[in-house]
């Protein structure tokens, strides 16, 4: 399974959310976690579009990985990413707080978000994160200057 390290600063964003601005992290937590799985999949590239279908993105429980994606080689590019979009963001609900997971099944998703000794990674899943932590914290920030 893919873990990335910088989840835990997305989940202490969402707690100062609630804490700083003096609103339920509900709403919050599904934009980010949308946010998070939309810009995860666009950054996703896309060959046989097994990598870019297998994002999931669920509250606790953790997600399955019961059946990885199929795919073919030379697949449309678009149609990959808008039905990935739509599958992975089709679970999320109404956070009750806890833990959020983003996940990815494929056997090589780990070498793609991260590299390897002879190629970069791609750090989809890293850069997406960092981007919800950062527009949570810039909407702490907001609140936070129309309440003083």
């Amino acid at each position: 399974m893919l873990s990335v390290t910088n989840t835990m600063q997305f989940q202490k964003a969402l707690e100062d959310f609630a804490k700083k601005t003096r609103r339920a992290p509900e709403v919050m937590a599904a934009q980010a976690m949308l946010t998070i799985s939309r810009q995860t999949i666009l950054f996703t590239r896309v060959d046989t579009g097994r990598l870019a279908q297998a994002w999931q993105i669920s509250e606790t429980p953790q997600p399955s990985f019961s059946a990885v994606p199929t795919g073919q080689s030379g697949a449309n590019e678009s149609e990959v990413k808008n039905r990935a979009t739509s599958a992975a963001t089709s679970g999320i609900g109404k956070y009750q707080g806890g833990l959020i997971w983003f996940a990815n099944s494929t056997e090589y998703a780990t070498h793609r978000e991260y590299g390897t000794a002879s190629t970069p990674g791609d750090y989809m899943l890293t850069r997406s994160v960092q981007f919800a932590t950062d527009r949570i914290n810039e909407i702490i920030k907001a609140a936070q200057n129309e309440l003083s």
